[in-house]
């Protein structure tokens, strides 16, 4: 009997003990459960090794790149064999870079292609062209670029073509950079007037000097050599220095005629169109002599020689 009740305790005795161990492993298999799907998860999203490059492997695109503008001031050299359309040229060594430069004599700043690259950008445009600035150089991908540039514009500047360079970190061969321009231009509406300074020969060494000219003739000066086709000077020559940079001389003359001394009173001078111009001369006549001779000459900004102006002789 005894034996018979210690079997029974043996076996049936603390039934919640069995219940709880087998929650006990129902919920260690949940959590085995759970983390097996959280390494098969890992393994799933770890990123697969390529053999294709891998963009911006540091940062983020796109990204802002620092440039220097690369100059040839100073030297005998010029750019040569550029696009026509706008573009920009990426030149990685010193053999690429000879196919767009030229050298009267000397030579041009080296540049160490071994770390940079160069940035040849040119254009035209139907106006003057007097200056290019870079405004930003943006990274969008390991081969793709943006640069934007700003043209300054003015309608009687000679050059209608410009190139700027710059040097960069060195580039992949392979990257093309993508043009994005904008100019000072603005709508113009005509006419213009023009601003000007009397030039004048009083109190220097030097006088007029025209043939027979009647009713008048005219002349657009951009040079020193033609100024001094038109007057005579006593030694040393010494005459008012024109910025000819900068400036351009309006000349108009008379010298002959109707025998009255003429005095000019004023001028007045304006842009019409592009690359047209109208001067007008208001004149006195005064006392009767055997020849009449007048002149007016003003400095306007500069023109090109080509320039059409058109005359209208007022006399009072």
């Amino acid at each position: 009997m005894l034996l018979f009740r210690h079997e029974n305790q043996k076996t049936y005795c603390h039934p919640h003990k069995t219940l709880f161990m087998k929650k006990n492993l129902f919920i260690i298999f949940l959590l085995l459960l759970g983390v097996a799907g959280v390494i098969f998860s890992c393994k799933k999203n770890e990123p697969k090794h390529s053999d294709k490059p891998v963009d911006n492997p540091i940062g983020t695109f796109p990204q802002d790149i620092v440039f220097t503008e690369y100059l040839l001031n100073g030297t005998e050299c010029r750019w040569v064999n550029l696009p026509n359309n706008e573009k920009v040229v990426v030149i990685n060594s010193q053999a690429e870079m000879k196919e767009y430069i030229n050298c009267s004599t000397g030579s041009y700043p080296e540049v160490d292609f071994s770390k940079h690259t160069l940035l040849l950008a040119s254009g035209g445009c139907p106006k003057g062209v007097v200056g290019v600035s870079a405004q930003k150089l943006t990274q969008h991908s390991s081969e793709k670029l943006s640069m934007e540039l700003e043209v300054t514009l003015y309608e009687n500047a000679d050059k209608n073509t410009w190139a700027a360079a710059f040097i960069v970190e060195k580039l992949n061969k392979n990257s093309k950079v993508k043009l994005n321009i904008t100019t000072n231009e603005k709508e113009v509406v005509y006419p213009i007037d023009i601003p000007y300074k009397v030039y004048s020969l009083e109190g220097s060494s030097c006088d007029w000097n025209f043939g027979t000219t009647y009713p008048y003739q005219y002349s657009i000066i951009n040079s020193d050599e033609k100024l001094k086709q038109f007057f005579n000077c006593s030694y040393p020559a010494n005459y008012p220095k024109i910025d000819f940079l900068k400036q351009t001389l309006i000349l108009v003359y008379s010298w002959g005629g109707q025998n009255f001394e003429k005095h000019v009173d004023s001028v007045s001078f304006q842009q019409i169109e592009k690359q047209k111009y109208k001067m007008e001369v208001y004149i006195t006549r005064t006392n009767i002599i055997n020849s009449s001779k007048w002149q007016a000459s003003i400095l306007i900004d500069k023109i090109v020689s080509h320039s059409i102006v058109q005359f209208k002789i007022v006399e009072n």
